[in-house]
């Protein structure tokens, strides 16, 4: 992956239906990079699921719009290039009290954002969906990717590797340049 970090802000959700209607409702929201891997199961709700990283927001006590402008940092360094169709962000809306429900969920596929990315922050909004895919509310938040690997001639570096086309032989095709500058004459 081209870049280290992903610098992600929860803003907010608007119009979050409660489970109670006569207690305001509380919120806050977990966001986790995960693998989700929905082609390797047979049936949906068995799909492979695998936690990289995860963080949670402060709750909020301002009833169906809550507002966090939380910031997160994901690190992006070490995740698995074979995964890159399958990683996501996921965020889930818990309500805060005596045991924590799900208020809903949205899932958003990482290589999506690392394409769209332009070099500025990128606003967002996405239904939140229950357990059941009912609409509930809205998600918003913003993101920028950081940390472009560069060469010294501030060229992008993009690793190459190179396979072998015989076993116990190194063969390549392609003729190697070398930056110019830097090195000894």
């Amino acid at each position: 992956m081209d870049w280290t970090s992903l610098q992600l802000k929860l803003i907010s959700c608007r119009d979050l239906k409660a489970f109670n209607f006569f207690q305001k409702l509380s919120a806050y929201s977990v966001v986790s990079m995960v693998i989700i891997n929905e082609q390797q199961s047979k049936k949906k709700e068995e799909h492979q699921k695998k936690h990289l990283q995860r963080q949670k927001t402060s709750i909020d006590r301002g009833g169906k719009n809550p507002e966090w402008n939380h910031l997160f940092q994901f690190d992006l360094r070490n995740l698995p290039p074979d995964e890159i169709h399958h990683l996501f962000l996921k965020f889930d809306l818990r309500a805060d009290g005596l045991v924590d429900r799900t208020i809903g969920g949205v899932r958003v596929p990482l290589k999506g954002l690392i394409d769209e990315f332009s070099g500025v922050v990128r606003f967002f909004t996405y239904q939140v969906r229950n357990r059941d895919g009912k609409p509930n509310g809205v998600l918003n938040f913003s993101y920028k990717l950081e940390g472009k690997i560069k060469t010294s001639g501030n060229h992008e570096y993009s690793p190459r590797f190179i396979e072998s086309s015989s076993p116990g032989k190194n063969h390549c095709s392609e003729k190697v340049v070398y930056p110019k500058g830097g090195g000894r004459h």
